[in-house]
């Protein structure tokens, strides 16, 4: 849990409103000596410290939409923040941007922020939904998108990929090259996006009359280790006929290691990505990838958050998925 705390955190702790918070910590009157002392006290012990950002922030926060995702140095998730900054743009908004790094006690203090700054709402894109995230969506009463992966019980409208279809859909592809050796590259306790991937690969292997199982599956403990881990393999001889990989990020890094390993792409090894990055254009071997579209994605999480904010969304929560294509270029 975050070490963050909120006027409305001390206010229920206390048993009083949260404006009578605000003015005993401020100093304000209209708040009884014994008040104050009582407020004061379970603040220090819950160790509340006035938020400098949300302070600076409020007065300006009417247009503001927060914008939480995990990691903006994926050049993917670059793409699908500038779409979104663009779309909001356009509506009047402007964005704050938080960088969570797959820490879910992050999430909860960006929410937290956001909520105490009053902004209009929240595109957000969870590591892993638990309980305690889905009660500050419901503590917070703001219109939240998730862009990704929520729960039945989230208050929430959703933008996903269809991450099954596209796993399945490259998998296909790869048999169809006459690919007999073919490994699943991800990120050890990765989001669920990739995990769908890997589901959708191995339906495409079952139909095939393989069996999931046929699949390798390569688990590493981060994307940063990419290179080195291929680099290994290479020289334990375990390389498979076609290493197919959980994003684009991880495609670029094996392919960068298996040059520099003097390995052929795609003669002695393939590879294929997912997302569709803009990076994947610098690559030496053009990648062969599923291309998820980060324009849409971006304008329809804007599109469903103005929707909600302006009243125009019903009662009922929706979804859209969108569905990937495939890519074909010459690393696999």
């Amino acid at each position: 849990m975050s070490t963050y705390v909120r006027l409305v955190d001390i206010a229920e702790k206390v048993g009083v409103t949260v404006n009578t918070v605000s003015r005993a910590l401020n100093g304000k009157p209209g708040v009884s000596e014994e008040t104050r002392a009582v407020i004061t006290q379970a603040a220090k012990e819950m160790g509340y410290h006035p938020n400098a950002m949300a302070r600076s922030l409020r007065g300006y926060s009417p247009n503001i939409i927060g914008v939480i995702l995990l990691n903006c140095s994926n050049p993917f998730l670059a793409a699908v923040l500038r779409s979104i900054d663009e779309h909001a743009a356009s509506l009047g908004y402007h964005i704050l941007m938080f960088n969570i790094e797959r820490d879910n006690s992050k999430t909860i203090e960006a929410i937290k922020i956001l909520t105490s700054i009053r902004a209009q709402g929240i595109i957000m894109q969870p590591c892993a939904m638990n309980v305690d995230i889905e009660r500050e969506i419901d503590v917070s009463s703001l219109p939240f998108v998730i862009y990704g992966y929520g729960s039945s019980s989230m208050r929430a409208d959703v933008v996903r990929s269809n991450d099954e279809l596209g796993g399945y859909t490259m998998m296909k592809y790869l048999l169809s090259k006459g690919y007999e050796s073919i490994s699943y590259l991800t990120q050890e306790n990765s989001i669920l996006a990739f995990r769908e991937r890997f589901t959708g690969a191995r339906r495409a292997a079952a139909e095939a009359g393989l069996g999931g199982e046929s699949i390798g599956l390569i688990s590493i403990d981060s994307i940063d280790l990419t290179y080195d881990y291929i680099v290994r393999m290479h020289a334990e001889g375990r390389l498979p006929r076609c290493i197919f990989c959980a994003n684009d990020l991880m495609a670029i890094e094996t392919m960068a290691a298996l040059r520099d390993c003097g390995v052929d792409i795609p003669g002695e090894v393939a590879v294929a990505g997912y997302d569709g990055s803009p990076v994947r254009r610098t690559c030496h071997v053009p990648l062969t990838t599923i291309f998820s579209d980060y324009k849409a994605i971006g304008d329809n999480c804007v599109e469903m958050l103005h929707n909600r904010i302006s009243g125009r969304a019903g009662q009922s929560y929706h979804s859209i998925v969108i569905d990937p294509r495939l890519e074909v270029n010459t690393s696999a």
